[in-house]
């Protein structure tokens, strides 16, 4: 199973935002975007889940292009966190997450086990169960990262695409985040917006850096990440060192 960017080309009116982009992302692989603010990381999460389409190129889900999958066949095989999750509605922790299983529930019948079980599953395992009947929006910005992530899991879907998971949280609740994709990747596939280097330095597979909406590197971050390239995409000086990540000067 695979998701695949060929030669993506976006615009929005006159200005092009995204330039003969490609990317490959294959189940049990962790892949990372980086790159400075307006260089289209988020444009790319919106082309790669079909809610945008490209002026040329194509996505390709298994080998098909997503634009001809029906819309319920592909929200099962790809699932989708973006970075801004606004809760408006006084929905429980267990309402949202069993949201994530609409595709898969009929609006005349009653929640089946199935679903029970795998939302409990989810919950358990981001230790958020315990906050099972509590309102998301009362919970904090760490307990809701979890709980979006759950409603996405529960999907069962073969890739998971996240815009900035970890954005706003503290070290530690960064860090629960990380090593709970970094373990979910072993199954699934997995894309993420990511702003820290080291983070991709320690988690990722393989690293696309971005500028202006083009791909200026891409690899497996240790083997790509050097002064030379940072300083090219980010106008930073930056320290590499060996097994521990980087220092910007």
């Amino acid at each position: 199973m695979s998701l695949e960017a060929r030669n993506l080309n976006f615009s929005y009116g006159a200005t092009p935002l995204i330039r003969d982009f490609s990317l490959s992302l294959e189940r049990g692989e962790f892949v990372m975007l980086s790159g400075p603010n307006g260089s289209g990381k988020s444009t790319i999460l919106k082309l790669l889940s079909a809610f945008y389409r490209s002026d040329n190129g194509e996505v390709l889900l298994d080998g098909e292009n997503i634009n001809k999958i029906p819309l319920a066949e592909r929200a099962k095989k790809i699932a989708v966190v973006p970075q801004q999750n606004n809760v408006v509605l006084d929905f429980t922790v267990s309402e949202l997450v069993m949201l994530g299983r609409s595709l898969y529930l009929s609006r005349f019948l009653p929640i089946d086990r199935e679903s029970s079980e795998i939302c409990q599953a989810v919950m358990d395992r981001l230790e958020i169960s315990q906050f099972a009947d509590r309102v998301v929006n009362k919970l904090s910005v760490g307990e809701q990262a979890r709980v979006f992530l759950a409603k996405a899991l529960v999907q069962k879907s073969d890739f998971l695409l996240l815009d900035e998971p970890t954005a706003a949280l503290d070290i530690e609740n960064a860090k629960k985040i990380m090593e709970i994709l970094r373990k979910l990747s072993d199954k699934i596939g997995i894309l993420m917006i990511c702003h820290d280097l080291n983070m991709a330095w320690k988690y990722a597979d393989k690293l696309y850096l971005l500028k202006n909406g083009e791909t200026v590197a891409c690899g497996e971050p240790k083997s790509i990440l050097n002064s030379e390239v940072i300083g090219q995409v980010y106008n930073s000086k930056a320290e590499i060192i060996a097994d521990k990540g980087i220092i910007f000067n």
